[in-house]
């Protein structure tokens, strides 16, 4: 942290998401505000738009179009929150057996989450698919009926805006950013 303490009170400028973010550093590492440039995140919103049928998205993706569908398209990591995936999916499978988790990323606990799947026996409720050009995300939010961020640690989360623009509700964690990009009523959920 130390590293990261120096860089950022020396560097010139830095360049975060949100306003929240940008209060972040001046209150937990000392950055001078008038330092901070708050850049948003933007995205294509030809290239996410919602679906015409969301039952023809699953069928293309191979998945039956009953079946509800929970998204985490991340880097499968503890901090994007890929450690507490099986937990939820444990609870959500309570109330809504026939749930699907599609896990669409790359990263250092994904064989971990593999592992963590097999042994609690829920091989039918999770659909790993691993990494996926980028051209092809919006294939899979068109698919989901919930998209899911449980993060422990975020920035200005792109996958929110993604989700947003394709009509998909979300749950995330209060981390980061999230509230900057939410209105004040879904912020009081």
């Amino acid at each position: 942290e130390i590293p990261l303490r120096l860089v950022l009170r020396l560097g010139h400028r830095l360049v975060t998401g949100t306003p929240r973010m940008a209060e972040y550093y001046v209150r937990e590492f000392g950055v001078h505000r008038h330092k901070i440039a708050v850049v948003p995140n933007e995205i294509d919103l030809r290239r996410f738009a919602p679906p015409a049928d969301k039952t023809a998205a699953k069928a293309r993706l191979g998945i039956d179009p009953d079946r509800p569908v929970v998204l985490f398209i991340h880097r499968v990591s503890p901090r994007k929150g890929a450690h507490h995936l099986v937990e939820i999916a444990e609870l959500v499978r309570g109330t809504v057996p026939d749930v699907l988790f599609v896990v669409v990323g790359d990263g250092p606990y994904l064989p971990t989450l593999v592992d963590e799947v097999a042994a609690r026996g829920l091989a039918d409720t999770f659909r790993l698919v691993g990494p996926v050009p980028n051209r092809a995300i919006a294939s899979y939010y068109g698919a989901a009926d919930v998209f899911l961020m449980p993060s422990d640690e975020e920035g200005f989360p792109r996958v929110l805006l993604e989700a947003q623009a394709m009509g998909v509700p979300f749950v995330a964690a209060d981390v980061g950013g999230v509230l900057d990009i939410v209105t004040p009523r879904q912020a009081e959920f």
